[in-house]
């Protein structure tokens, strides 16, 4: 069993690690302040020994807060250009067997979206086959990277740039949500383990929107408003029915 030295090393390591992630995700396309801020940022965590685990991720949400609407940008242009070209490049990828199993495959009626999420593929294409597939597909993934990192800086820049400015509106609404829930954790006196459920969940969006946790949604975000008072009024029917 580790012990909490280790075990806080290891979640040190981890959180850089994935600060790191998110700024080579971003490089390519979020501002140069930005990047520089992040860079000295990073510095400053990996030499500071007594920075502390929440410390740390800290100072990950408040970047991953600044690149998040870049990020959700660019994730956008990806998932349209893959709707578009992925299946071109993922074929210049394979080798003749591995192209001849994918036409048997789709003439099966599957599709490239079932390929991709691994449906029927055991039957249909050999071990071989499969790991020659999955490198095409980490091919494919890079290829339309580099494809859109061209559009954003060419044709496509001001159609992009207009994205990140939808995407930070958005980005509000979400802090003024979280700070709606920070509220209704501080009202809440009368039970003590809900407000420190609600802080959980702020916490749990934060690292959501910068690679520490499942990705964060508007959606979310706005249904634990109603998932909370929801919780409060059940609590208190509880208690008021324990009372009689």
């Amino acid at each position: 069993m580790l012990s909490s030295p280790q075990t806080h090393n290891q979640l040190l390591r981890h959180t850089r690690d994935i600060f790191h992630h998110l700024y080579r995700e971003v490089s390519c396309y979020v501002p140069q302040e930005t990047l520089q801020d992040m860079a000295v940022a990073s510095e400053a965590a990996e030499l500071d020994d007594s920075l502390s685990v929440e410390e740390l991720e800290t100072m990950v949400v408040s970047f991953g807060k600044k690149v998040w609407p870049y990020r959700k940008a660019f994730d956008e242009f990806m998932d349209i250009e893959e709707g578009r070209l992925g299946e071109k490049f993922f074929l210049q990828k394979l080798s003749p067997e591995a192209r001849r199993a994918y036409r048997s495959f789709l003439e099966e009626g599957h599709t490239f979206r079932d390929l991709k999420r691994g449906k029927h593929v055991t039957s249909h294409f050999s071990p071989e086959e499969r790991t020659i597939c999955c490198a095409a597909f980490v091919d494919m993934r890079q290829g339309l990277r580099e494809y859109v990192l061209q559009e954003i800086r060419g044709l496509q820049r001001e159609h992009f740039e207009e994205r990140v400015e939808e995407f930070l509106i958005i980005l509000k609404h979400i802090e003024e949500r979280l700070d709606a829930l920070r509220d209704m954790a501080d009202l809440e006196q009368e039970h003590p383990h809900l407000a420190a459920e609600i802080r959980t969940q702020i916490r749990a969006f934060e690292h959501g929107l910068c690679l520490l946790a499942t990705n964060t949604s508007y959606a979310a975000v706005c249904r634990a408003g109603e998932h909370f008072e929801g919780r409060r009024v059940d609590l208190g029917r509880y208690v008021f029915l324990a009372s009689e």
